[in-house]
C-alpha cells in the first residue's frame, strides 16, 4: 500500500482529523494550565476613592496579625489606582482569605476585615466612602 492511498484511507476514516483536533484542543488548554509559573500571578488593582491620600496599604491572612506592607515608599493620591501582583502559591498557603488595611494622610485608617477578602478571586479593591471589591469574572 503506498503512502498516498494509505493517508487517504486514514483521512476517510477520520483518524488523522481526530489526532489534529486532539492536538489543537490540548494546545488550547495548555495556555490555561495553572501549574505554569506565568499563570500563578494574581493582579489586583487597589483604588483610592477617598479625598485623602493613602500613605500605607497592608494585607494579612485572615487569622493573623502579620501585616505585609504593599506600597513601600509610594503614595496613592485621591482618585489614583495601583496594580499589584501576588504569587498565588503564597496566597493559597494562607487560604486566600485576607484582611486589608489602609492608612491615610490624616492618620485615619480603614480595616476591611469583617468579611475577609478572597485575594485569589479579586480584580479590584476600592477605598472610599463605600469601600468595595470587584470579584474576578473571566471574560
Amino acid at each position: 500500500m503506498n503512502f498516498k492511498r494509505w493517508s487517504s484511507q486514514l483521512i476517510a476514516m477520520g483518524l488523522i482529523g481526530v489526532t489534529v483536533l486532539g492536538t489543537a484542543i490540548e494546545g488550547a488548554f495548555a495556555q490555561w494550565d495553572n501549574t505554569r509559573p506565568e499563570n500563578r500571578i494574581a493582579r489586583i488593582r487597589f483604588r483610592n476613592n477617598n479625598a485623602r491620600s493613602l500613605y500605607a496599604l497592608y494585607i494579612a491572612p485572615r487569622y493573623s496579625g502579620d501585616w505585609q506592607e504593599l506600597l513601600g515608599d509610594r503614595i496613592l493620591k485621591s482618585g489614583e489606582a495601583i496594580d499589584l501582583e501576588f504569587n498565588y502559591d503564597n496566597l493559597y498557603q494562607s487560604g486566600c482569605n485576607y484582611k486589608v488595611k489602609a492608612i491615610y494622610s490624616d492618620g485615619s485608617q480603614t480595616v476591611l476585615e469583617e468579611q475577609p477578602y478572597d485575594l485569589c478571586g479579586l480584580r479590584q479593591v476600592q477605598f472610599g466612602p463605600y469601600p468595595s471589591i470587584d470579584p474576578y469574572r473571566p471574560n
